[in-house]
């Protein structure tokens, strides 16, 4: 068993955690779509992604390129903050 993984408990309602926030709201990995999920009585966590830039700060992004989700081009860790 995974200590880091809820497990479903009879009887008991689901963990529900909201991935990237709720992105059907706003986009993705935004504080936007985390209050949304933080908003949400039914939602007990928010999973997100952090990637490191290349001068070492965290960024919060899922994908390791910026191509998906901004106007960039290329991987983050070759980005500065």
């Amino acid at each position: 068993m995974d200590p880091f993984r809820p497990q479903p408990s009879p009887g008991k309602p689901p963990i529900v955690i909201a991935h990237r926030g709720i992105s059907a709201k706003a986009p993705e990995n935004t504080m936007a779509a985390f209050s949304f999920a933080f908003a949400h009585p039914e939602i007990r966590m928010v999973e997100l992604d952090v990637r490191i830039s290349r001068d070492g700060h965290p960024v919060v992004i899922h994908d390791r390129t910026l191509q998906r989700t901004t106007t960039g081009n290329g991987a983050v860790r070759n980005y500065t903050l």
